[in-house]
């Protein structure tokens, strides 16, 4: 899954979400610079009772912007099914995104 969004009219910022359905890796670059959200390499990524995360960030040098994502999978065969992603920027919705 990758969702790509360009923020900024001063100053451009190119922010790219990713995640990996079969490590369960989260991750954005931003402007080419990663960082990430959650690890495969943490053990509550691949064992997980709840069914909406929440990640929150801020991008961007002089204009900034404030990121909220919202993952939400699927009740049942969460792994073969498509999960639903909500991409927030200055609290107003920006994308939404269903897939794997």
């Amino acid at each position: 899954m990758n969702i790509y969004l360009d923020l900024g009219k001063e100053e451009k910022t190119e922010l790219v979400i990713s995640r990996n359905w079969f490590t369960g890796s989260f991750y954005y670059l931003e402007n080419g610079n990663k960082k990430s959200l959650r690890s495969s390499l943490n053990p509550t990524t691949h064992f997980n009772v709840n069914l909406k995360k929440e990640y929150e960030f801020v991008v961007g040098q002089r204009e900034k912007f404030s990121v909220k994502i919202e993952h939400i999978r699927p009740l049942l065969f969460a792994g073969f099914r498509p999960h639903k992603y909500i991409v927030y920027v200055n609290c107003k919705i920006f994308k939404e995104y269903k897939g794997y």
